[in-house]
């Protein structure tokens, strides 16, 4: 029994090459290829709708938190506002203004200058001033002036030190965050 294999013949060469198959030939490949452009639409745009919540739920609880926060720290900032300021003002009036004077002095020593207050600061204010700006300086009381302001005049320059305008717009200011976090809580 003879066994007979099917060879091909490479005597005479033919030259024949078969042109790759490009995918788009293919049976079913439009409508294969329209449902994978269906299903990367539909998963992107539920992508970018997560990814838009997502941004939305971290903003608010950023928002949330922050006004928690804030909330908390009212009682501090009340206690500071109200107490601690209020007793540190009288000596950082006066640190103040011997700090103004003094560059005052420096900026210009030729000119002197006048140094208004309210009477009940004169003593202090002159107790802690520097020797070398006595010379400079002409110091008076003032009743108009409230007890942390003062009034430098040098020259045609002039000076306003206002610590109790200062410490009334800090509480005002202080006021209104607090009020605006309260609403904000009261509103969700």
């Amino acid at each position: 029994m003879a066994i007979q294999f099917a060879l091909e013949d490479f005597a005479n060469p033919v030259e024949t090459i078969a042109e790759p198959q490009q995918p788009e030939d293919l049976p079913g490949y439009a409508e294969g290829y329209a449902a994978a452009i269906k299903t990367i639409t539909a998963s992107q745009t539920q992508l970018s709708q997560d990814t838009v919540q997502a941004l939305s739920d971290i903003t608010f609880g950023f928002a949330e938190a922050r006004l928690h926060v804030m909330a908390s720290l009212e009682p501090l900032f009340r206690t500071l506002v109200d107490t601690v300021l209020p007793e540190t003002l009288p000596e950082s009036f006066r640190a103040h203004v011997v700090a103004l004077l003094t560059k005052a002095a420096k900026t210009d020593a030729a000119k002197p200058f006048e140094l208004s207050l309210h009477p009940q600061q004169v003593a202090a204010v002159s107790n802690i001033l520097p020797a070398a700006l006595a010379p400079l300086l002409s110091l008076s009381g003032d009743p108009a002036l409230s007890p942390h302001t003062a009034a430098i005049t040098q020259g045609d320059l002039e000076t306003a030190l206002d610590h109790d305008a200062l410490l009334t717009e800090v509480s005002q200011a202080l006021s209104a965050l607090f009020d605006q976090i309260t609403e904000s809580k009261a509103h969700g």
